[in-house]
């Protein structure tokens, strides 16, 4: 009877000893936030098609998340990323304001689903802002787990055959880390 009470109580401060650890241990998570943003400069040029009164433009730029100090300092001890808020921002434009008829925005890397976004009939002038609604967020932090280099596309077709404007691409995140 003695060795199962002693037997018994080992257990028991085994599984409390390592319970506190896993305590102890996430005490020491470290949590920040990131913005990862890049700049698309957007050429609309004339459509294929002769008869075509519509411009189209495609624009890509890449993201590198360690670009990111804090990301970089931490990247093989991220536990978890969590998006904030993700949109685009128009900084600029020319002539203004311009319809988008239909767009598509693309985060693409490799060995991970591609996270899209598509929008529909938006006025586009400067300090216009579309959001990328969460629907593509745990896709996007897949992306970002990855910790490398991501590719964001811009695409679509506007109502004016010629024309500019510039993207810029946002992602704000806070990230939880633990050094240990």
């Amino acid at each position: 009877m003695n060795v199962f009470v002693k037997t018994t109580f080992l257990i028991v401060l085994l599984g409390i000893t390592h319970s506190s650890c896993d305590k102890i241990k996430s005490l020491a998570d470290v949590k920040f936030e990131s913005e990862f943003a890049t700049n698309l400069n957007i050429n609309i040029e004339p459509g294929i098609q002769k008869a075509s009164i519509n411009g189209v433009f495609y624009a890509e730029a890449t993201i590198d998340p360690n670009a990111d100090d804090e990301f970089a300092k931490y990247a093989e001890k991220i536990k978890e990323i969590n998006i904030k808020s993700a949109r685009i921002e128009i900084v600029s434009i020319d002539p203004s304001p311009i319809q988008l008829i239909t767009g598509e925005l693309r985060f693409t890397t490799e060995s991970v689903s591609d996270a899209v976004w598509s929008y529909d009939d938006v006025s586009l002038e400067a300090g216009a802002s579309l959001e990328m609604d969460e629907s593509q967020w745990s896709k996007v932090n897949a992306i970002l787990d990855k910790k490398s280099v991501f590719t964001v596309i811009l695409s679509g077709q506007t109502d004016v055959e010629a024309g500019s404007f510039v993207a810029k691409v946002m992602v704000k995140s806070e990230i939880v880390a633990n050094p240990l």
